[in-house]
């Protein structure tokens, strides 16, 4: 199904990403509705790259695939950018693919699963150190409202969503070239020892029988029939390609990773990535799972983005965009009118006077939209640090009422406690003291009194620094405006003096 009606770039307000050609195909069988071929109108300046337009739910969906063998971080920051300068009215993009597991670390994920990115970790960035490497890379996470639906969606994929069902019907109504490449292989899911090395002679990684099952690793099999499960969690991403077990252990247990991926390190901040599993990052890799994995994850995607409301994205630049073409559109047909109105073509110093006062009322008009844009920019910048000091100070105030509950429950049960608040703020009562008495009990009553009155000081300091701590201070007031004397000093002197004379 196709739109007869005529697309504008900021009519666009997703991005979707491939890596490989396979993943590039099962996008594009997943959209509801593919446009008309019109890239050739909208690229941007300098922009060589094939777009595939659609629609997914509500959402108008731009699809765009990496060069042919250009993987890696590098090549998907570029495309991601030239992206959203052609299109500069996408939101958020999503990268949607294939991707080795770290299998039994944290999470059961098995062949054919589906991984959501919650956390992207560049393995790749840091420092050489005598100690060794240590790595020191940070990547945004996704944008809230992608990562506020990740439960949602594991929840729905669990009780309403049946993604292994989901996968073989698009897989059937591909045309027949293509259906065998996402069917569901055959062959057994199948976790080898991190040991055991891959040999062209003996293996039987690629074969329907196993010779010897001691080298599998014991797993229970598998309930339910749709045999897809979508997890969440951390992803490491890096320009190398993980086919050592020892490697895929020793980092999977460094980061806490779920998986591994080659381009996800170079996205932006509005990213999501979305990964089907193929492999299991060991020398037993083989490409037999890849299309019913990059399938998974297409089907996941376009699951996941119709739940996302179209009211959740910001139309402040769309209405920018907006703005910006009545004004060009406008006057465009504006200065075509004064030169039709024109007698004769002889007219010339008429004709440039007419185009230059369009042509400054055009650059004032947009000068005024600049300016609206920056300011949104900025209160937008003023809301993000709003909402940030706003969770420090929720923060601050559950460490109080926890350490507070905490105080409170150890004085009412451990009475050795060396520091207990109740007791320590209580004022020791003290028994009246005959003069007669003797030196120590004199020496006794000092000592007591000088206790008590350290405790209280140290009590009346926490006091203080508590009170400082939760209120907020105020302001200084003005100074008081000096008040001059109206009289001369001479005067004042005179008055002052004895007899009321000045001697000099």
């Amino acid at each position: 199904m196709t739109r007869s009606s005529s697309l504008d770039v900021k009519n666009f307000s997703v991005g979707w990403i491939c890596s490989l050609l396979i993943e590039y195909i099962a996008a594009c069988n997943v959209l509801d509705e593919i446009y008309p071929d019109t890239t050739h109108v909208l690229l941007g300046k300098g922009d060589c790259r094939a777009y595939t337009l659609g629609r997914i739910g509500k959402h108008n969906v731009v699809i765009v695939c990496l060069p042919a063998e250009s993987p890696g971080v590098v090549s998907a920051s570029t495309v991601e950018t030239t992206l959203r300068i052609t299109f500069p009215s996408i939101r958020f993009s999503l990268m949607v693919g294939i991707a080795g597991a770290a299998a039994g670390l944290k999470e059961d994920v098995r062949l054919g699963d589906v991984v959501i990115g919650t956390r992207i970790v560049p393995y790749e960035f840091g420092k050489v150190t005598h100690h060794g490497f240590q790595y020191t890379g940070h990547c945004p996470r996704p944008p809230a409202i992608l990562n506020n639906r990740v439960n949602h969606f594991k929840y729905k994929s669990l009780l309403e969503l049946y993604i292994g069902h989901l996968v073989q019907d698009k897989a059937r109504l591909l045309p027949v070239p293509l259906r065998h490449l996402f069917r569901r292989p055959e062959l057994e899911d199948r976790l080898y020892n991190s040991d055991y090395v891959h040999t062209t002679e003996d293996c039987d990684c690629e074969k329907m029988m196993v010779y010897d099952s001691s080298l599998l690793v014991a797993r229970e099999p598998r309930l339910g029939q749709d045999g897809v499960r979508v997890h969440s969690g951390t992803i490491a991403s890096g320009d190398k390609l993980i086919k050592n077990a020892q490697t895929r252990n020793d980092w999977g247990s460094m980061f806490n990773a779920l998986c591994f991926d080659m381009e996800s390190a170079g996205l932006s901040r509005g990213s999501l990535t979305i990964r089907g599993i193929d492999n299991y990052s060991d020398s037993h890799k083989c490409d037999r799972w890849q299309g019913y994995a990059a399938m998974a994850a297409a089907v996941c995607a376009a699951e996941f983005l119709k739940m996302v409301p179209i009211s959740d994205i910001p139309q402040g630049q769309i209405e920018i965009m907006d703005e910006v073409s009545r004004v060009m559109t406008a006057s465009i047909k504006e200065m075509k009118s004064v030169l039709d109105s024109l007698p004769s073509p002889g007219n010339n110093m008429t004709t440039l006077m007419a185009v230059d006062q369009r042509l400054g009322a055009m650059e004032h008009r947009l000068a005024l939209l600049d300016t609206q844009q920056r300011s949104a920019k900025a209160l937008e910048t003023k809301l993000d640090m709003v909402l940030e000091r706003l969770n420090n100070l929720e923060k601050t105030q559950r460490q109080m009422q926890s350490y507070f509950s905490q105080a409170n429950a150890i004085d009412g049960d451990d009475d050795s406690f060396p520091y207990n608040l109740t007791r320590e703020c209580q004022i020791p009562s003290f028994e009246m003291v005959d003069n007669s008495s003797d030196q120590s009990s004199k020496q006794s009553l000092a000592g007591s009194d000088t206790f008590f009155k350290a405790e209280l000081a140290s009590s009346d300091m926490h006091r203080i620094e508590f009170e400082r701590s939760i209120r907020p201070t105020k302001p200084l007031p003005p100074p008081k405006p000096i008040r001059f004397r109206s009289r001369p000093i001479w005067e004042e002197a005179v008055r002052c003096s004895p007899g009321g004379s000045l001697r000099l």
